[in-house]
């Protein structure tokens, strides 16, 4: 979870269904995807390709994009297989 975000859904803020780990930001995040230390990345899909761009990220991880209407566009991301980080 990056700090200041606020996840409207309280099902998903309450879920004992995974374990959430806190971050200063998305590109923790995305760090921590790279060092296996989490398994899914879920982020805003614009914030997502723009930091993704800015770390020079695009191919080490993949995404797919998806909607929920309780958080509006979103975007799940996975470290690529064989990827050269």
């Amino acid at each position: 979870m990056s700090a200041g975000y606020w996840y409207a859904n309280r099902a998903f803020r309450e879920s004992t269904a995974f374990t959430r780990e806190p971050a200063p930001d998305h590109a923790a995040n995305f760090g921590k995807l790279l060092r296996n230390r989490v398994d899914l990345v879920i982020n805003d899909h614009r914030a997502g390709h723009y930091l993704l761009s800015r770390m020079n990220l695009s191919e080490a991880i993949g995404h797919s994009p998806g909607w929920s209407a309780a958080t509006g566009c979103t975007w799940a991301c996975a470290a690529t297989p064989n990827s050269k980080s």
